[in-house]
């Protein structure tokens, strides 16, 4: 299964509509708490996920690049 992790507020359907399309679903950060995740905290998040999904949080090239299983032109357009 892929895993998404989000960070944004969402609503419960949208979860279960990512679960129908093979997402196992984490929402963390500011979506959870409204406390946003440090760097170090997403870091340690985004080896396995295909999908990420921000609202206040801060992505960085460091993130970008240890989340190597996010799509890779996805990868390229936000290093550009």
């Amino acid at each position: 299964m892929k895993k998404a992790l989000i960070t944004a507020e969402i609503d419960d359907h949208t979860i279960e509509e990512l679960n129908n399309l093979g997402f196992e679903v984490e929402v963390t950060g500011w979506g959870q708490t409204h406390e946003a995740l440090s760097e170090k905290e997403i870091i340690a998040r985004t080896a396995d996920i295909a999908l990420l999904v921000v609202e206040v949080e801060q992505i960085t090239e460091q993130i970008i690049r240890a989340a190597s299983k996010l799509d890779q032109r996805a990868q390229e357009k936000r290093l550009a």
